[in-house]
């Protein structure tokens, strides 16, 4: 009896030892990520990075990044055996992904995902699958959009206020928007709305009314997921705020003066005198200074070594994108791969005695390198057993914009290879300034700052056409950023609805804001026809005052309907003059004053933005921050 027991205890351990040995055999890796929460832009790319631990070779694996869970997954990309597997993923994710590979044999891989849509926000998994054994880690992608035009719409000054509406589309997710006055205080709003257009797309309108001792203002619209926000500084001139009726009762004593003081009236040759500003267009060219190259030497060498060329340096193609205070990276590779531990690795501009970065026989080499590149760069070896380095650039300022030399010296040769670096910057603060009204027209100013190069102005109408800029000039800041103004004088003829158009040459990104202006914002036309009506009432005093005299000179003194024809005339004249002025001017009063009211209320009047599949929230709040 003891026996069996003894065998029983034995056969157990033996199989516990087994399944003990089997589980350590088969789970032998895990999959890691660096971060489990990406965020993207709406047309950039971004990078799935994942890596087995312990590291080891993934060469002969199947690697595969799917979108969504277990039932509704997707496949976006798949490597087996060594090769990519094309036709396999999804219709949707072809074309627009790069499976990077470099360190596969150390287990770490990279999925870079190009030309980001709003649809590929969600859940990412990157499976690792051997013979015997999967595992798989999953991350999160979040697609932000940033909008790139903005829309202001002011209607004329009622009883209630002047009204400013405010619409931007093209962000994601739904955006925040807030406008505070001066003071930093919150406006509220009259009323906001969103609506989402075919690409999933958010578009925002808010409306809100401005009184004459409340100023100017600033609205922010931000981007809850990036954190990032746009801000459009609106300053309305206080004589915006006098509404057309309250011009027009000014003009009811001044009748009054003209007709005891006609005489004066009919020969002052001028009333108001044409003010107007010129701005000079100022022109400023910049050139950037020709780079001295290291050929003389290689082209010694290659002469005098020619059956040492080993290798041969191949850089990125095309300018490199950099924006301004951000990161760039720069990659070079030999050609065929080979360790280059042991090799002089050298990055510089236009002088090679001047290095941004110096590696020499496994060691970097900081204190030959340029001082304002030491705290700011790095180089990423992980590769560089295969020829492969990589120089990061952090802080990109404009001084970084230029041509970099990629340098690899092996004993007595040596290669290089010119990448092309563009910094660029792009505005995300439009203002927009209103003159008041005169008599020449409303004067509208559009001003930016912070971009690089310099972008592209210029003024367009409702159909897209190029109007010409009544002055535009810029400036550079500290940061050689440039500052850019705009002028344009609206008549009531012209333009009602404009657009601030700014262009990066080198991105092709454009930033948008328009303006829609209302038929009563321009009220000196009304006041010049009012006018003109007294005139031309008066002239017709005149005209029949001399008639009369005349028509006693030719009727007898004797006549017995003299006295009875004369004074009809007189009166008739009189009662029509001041009839015609005074019916003339009650009309115009109560058309300006009931238009300005129903345009006050914020009701549809011409000029106004009509938007459709806008539905109104009407809880909607929004967090205060600090702008």
């Amino acid at each position: 009896m003891m026996k069996l027991k003894s065998s029983s205890f034995s056969g157990y351990c033996v199989g516990f030892l087994f399944l003990q040995v089997m589980t350590s055999t088969s789970e032998k890796w895990t999959v890691t990520i660096p971060t489990g929460h990406l965020v993207a832009m709406v047309g950039g790319q971004t990078e799935f990075s994942c890596q087995l631990s312990p590291p080891q070779s993934a060469k002969h694996m199947e690697v595969s990044w799917f979108k969504g869970d277990h039932s509704t997954s997707k496949l976006v990309h798949l490597y087996r055996d060594g090769h990519e597997v094309k036709g396999k993923a999804s219709s949707e994710y072809v074309d627009r992904t790069e499976f990077v590979k470099e360190a596969i044999g150390e287990g770490k891989v990279t999925l870079r995902l190009h030309n980001i849509r709003v649809s590929d926000n969600g859940t990412y998994q990157c499976s690792f699958k051997d013979s015997n054994f999967s595992n798989v880690a999953s991350m999160d992608l979040n697609v932000a959009a940033l909008g790139l035009e903005t829309q202001i719409h002011i209607q004329a000054p009622g009883i209630h206020g002047l009204m400013v509406e405010c619409n931007s589309g093209g962000w994601f997710p739904q955006p925040q928007m807030v406008c505070r006055d001066s003071k930093g205080e919150v406006i509220p709003h009259s009323s906001l709305s969103y609506s989402q257009d075919g690409a999933g797309l958010f578009h925002i309108k808010m409306t809100l009314l401005r009184y004459k001792s409340q100023g100017d203002m600033i609205c922010y619209i931000r981007n809850p997921l990036s954190d990032e926000e746009k801000q459009i500084k609106i300053i309305l001139a206080g004589d915006l705020f006098i509404p057309v009726h309250s011009l027009l009762m000014t003009f009811i004593p001044l009748f009054c003066v003209m007709l005891c003081f006609v005489f004066v009236f009919l020969f002052s040759r001028e009333i108001f005198k044409r003010i107007g500003n010129c701005y000079n267009k100022g022109v400023m060219e910049t050139t950037e200074p020709s780079l001295t190259r290291y050929f003389v030497p290689m082209l010694l060498l290659q002469m005098i070594a020619p059956s040492s060329e080993h290798f041969t340096v191949t850089g990125l193609q095309g300018p490199i994108l950099a924006p301004f205070g951000g990161i760039v990276e720069l990659s070079c590779q030999l050609s065929p791969p080979q360790n280059a531990e042991h090799m002089e690795i050298r990055w510089f501009r236009d002088r090679y005695t001047q290095p941004v970065y110096l590696y020499n026989n496994g060691k970097d080499l900081h204190v030959e390198t340029i001082s304002r590149y030491v705290e700011r760069t790095e180089l990423r070896k992980e590769a560089i057993r295969e020829g492969k380095v990589t120089l990061r650039i952090h802080n990109v300022s404009v001084d970084d914009h230029g041509e970099y030399h990629c340098f690899f010296k092996d004993g007595d040769f040596d290669e290089e290879a010119i990448t092309d670096v563009k910094v660029t910057a792009t505005s995300l603060g439009i203002q927009i300034l209103v003159h008041p009204p005169n008599t020449k027209g409303l004067l509208v100013e559009c001003s930016t700052g912070g971009w690089f190069p310099q972008p592209q102005m210029e003024w367009r109408d409702s159909r897209g056409e190029i109007i010409l800029p009544t002055s535009i000039s810029h400036s550079q800041d500290t940061h050689k950023l440039f500052n850019m103004k705009m002028t344009l004088l609206l008549k009531q003829s012209s333009h009602k609805n404009v657009t601030c158009c700014l262009r990066n040459p080198v991105t092709g990104q454009e930033e948008r804001t328009s303006i829609v202006l209302s038929d009563q914002l321009f009220p000196w036309n009304s006041v010049w026809i009012l006018i003109l009506s007294i005139i031309l009432a008066l002239l017709v005093i005149f005209i029949m005052v001399p008639s009369v005299a005349l028509h006693r000179l030719q009727i007898p003194a004797s006549d017995p309907h003299f006295q009875l024809d004369t004074m009809w005339l007189e009166d008739i004249t009189v009662i029509l003059c001041v009839l015609t002025v005074f019916i003339t001017m009650i009309i115009s009063f109560i058309y300006f004053k009931f238009r300005g009211k129903w345009d006050g209320k914020g009701g549809n009047s011409e000029g106004t933005i009509h938007q459709t599949d806008l539905q109104m929230s009407q809880d909607v709040t929004f967090p205060v921050f600090v702008p």
